[in-house]
């Protein structure tokens, strides 16, 4: 697609962070209405990357900033507020609770929306999952059923939707395309650019080239847990990103 989007602020900035021998020395920075590509192979340390920006792994040392204030102890709950979300890479590990309904995992990170004290707003709560379902294309005979019961890719798909209903203004998708077939990728990448065109800074991280390509605006390229390279996807070839990455 055209890259035409007008950026605006930058909403993150991520300076010298480090992380055990997994994340050395990282810089990056993303602007609002941006998708920003993290590309390497297995093992470069973009989740590790990622999961130190959320707060769930501790930094040995660095500073986060967002929308230009430092974020002087990040922890998940607090980026959460912030306005930040992880999709995080695995699902049945860490981004699902696949013994629970879809609604039940939608509507997780949003309880406070539909809660009034210990009573739930039934109807609230149903809209919300609603939202979700429809805007991912979830295949489900009902919200109600367990996760554990769903495809890889509409797993995948509720997972999105989980973190979609935060509203974040950091949107962080690492290898969101898993389990995914090419007509579900594509319909993400459509969404993608419906986000970015409402202001969404996205991180995209996947170690697919063509993926890379089809939907971001620039490209950083970890290797060994060191950023080697960013670049605007127009200015760098296919063989030279590759290059780069190994």
């Amino acid at each position: 697609p055209a890259r035409d989007a007008v950026l605006g602020e930058t909403v993150l900035k991520v300076s010298a962070l480090n992380r055990g021998n997994k994340v050395k020395n990282v810089s990056f920075e993303l602007r609002k209405g941006e998708i920003l590509g993290f590309y390497g192979l297995v093992g470069a340390g973009r989740s590790e990357l990622m999961k130190a920006v959320m707060g769930l792994d501790p930094l040995d040392s660095g500073e986060i900033y967002l929308k230009g204030e430092l974020v002087k102890r990040p922890d998940p709950m607090f980026m959460q507020k912030r306005g930040v979300a992880l999709v995080p890479e695995s699902r049945k590990t860490e981004g699902l609770l696949l013994k629970n309904t879809i609604a039940f995992n939608i509507s997780l990170p949003v309880l406070d929306r539909f809660m009034r004290g210990m009573r739930v707003d039934a109807d609230k709560e149903a809209g919300i999952v609603e939202q979700g379902i429809d805007a991912l294309k979830i295949k489900a005979p009902s919200p109600n059923i367990n996760c554990s019961t769903l495809s890889g890719g509409n797993q995948q798909k509720v997972l999105l939707a989980k973190w979609l209903a935060t509203d974040p203004e950091v949107l962080i998708l690492d290898e969101p395309t898993s389990s995914l077939d090419d007509g579900e990728v594509e319909k993400l990448f459509v969404l993608m650019r419906q986000l970015k065109d409402k202001g969404i800074g996205i991180i995209f991280v996947t170690h697919f080239l063509e993926q890379v390509y089809a939907v971001c605006d620039r490209i950083t390229v970890l290797r060994n847990g060191t950023l080697v390279g960013e670049f605007k996807v127009e200015e760098l070839p296919r063989v030279q990103l590759v290059a780069k990455m190994m």
